[in-house]
């Protein structure tokens, strides 16, 4: 028997990409990919929104895009807060326009 077949498998960090810029949402799930994380991409926030609720514990941290209409990555986080998920607390933004991005509140109340 082989030492690697006793060792504990490694769990894959679960990333939940949020971008409704489908180019940029491919860009870094290629990337984090590579980076051999699981990668689950959501269109909007409402999309990521319905997929957390799904499953909570299924996404360790979510990157996600702050200037999408009508639910921000924000507003996102905030529901989640506001429903006392700890998923709330491992959210990364991130925004391609400098003026939306330096508007950005700071993170949920924990």
């Amino acid at each position: 028997m082989e030492l690697n077949a006793l060792a504990p498998q490694q769990t894959r960090l679960r990333v939940l990409i949020v971008d409704d810029e489908p180019e940029i949402a491919e860009i870094a799930a290629e990337f984090l990919e590579r980076a051999g994380m699981e990668v689950i991409v959501a269109p909007t926030g409402q999309a990521a929104l319905d997929r957390i609720l799904e499953d909570p514990t299924g996404i360790d941290v979510v990157l996600s895009d702050l200037a999408m209409q009508p639910l921000s990555g924000e507003a996102v986080r905030d529901e989640l807060a506001r429903r006392q998920l700890p998923l709330a607390r491992q959210f990364i933004f991130m925004c391609g326009n400098y003026r939306e991005a330096e508007g950005c509140a700071p993170p949920a109340p924990s």
